[in-house]
């Protein structure tokens, strides 16, 4: 596994890698694994990430909705909350088929450790840690074989 650790002091360093990793990311399809606290930042990193990738709209916490789909011209993005999911709820929302249509997508999925046995491998994990106040730590994990090199988003 590959690993990187990046400490934001701000919402401004927050837009900065939010940016980096859509300029990255764009055009790919991936399978990412949000890991952290509640109240951590997965959501508010989302909506930073949203607006780096020209979402304009509104971006709420799929907490209650579980999954939240934001279309994009040439990309869906699927923001999911699994916490409050059983194992037997997670056949049902059918996560794989997303990553399966000819349009890209990106699924990224709150709290999907718990059915990594039931859910493709994904591609990137990001772990959030409460560091301070408004500081935030973030971790980024790629597995061994991965073709993500997130060297560009750690400078």
């Amino acid at each position: 596994m590959k690993q990187y650790s990046l400490s934001l002091e701000n919402e401004i360093e927050l837009t900065e890698v939010t940016r980096k990793l859509a300029s990255y990311l764009k055009g790919k399809s991936v399978l990412v694994f949000l890991e952290g606290d509640l109240g951590a930042g997965k959501s508010t990193f989302m909506r930073y990430y949203l607006a780096a990738c020209g979402y304009h709209g509104v971006v709420v916490s799929p907490t209650y909705t579980i999954v939240e789909i934001y279309e994009l011209e040439q990309l869906n993005v699927v923001h999911a909350d699994c916490y409050r999911l059983s194992k037997e709820d997670i056949f049902f929302l059918d996560f794989p088929s997303y990553l399966m249509e000819q349009k890209v997508h990106q699924l990224w999925i709150e709290w999907a450790d718990q059915f990594k046995q039931v859910l493709p491998v994904w591609d990137l994990k990001i772990q959030f840690l409460h560091l301070g106040e408004e500081k935030r730590g973030l971790v980024l994990q790629t597995p061994v074989d991965s073709p993500l090199i997130l060297d560009e988003i750690k400078s």
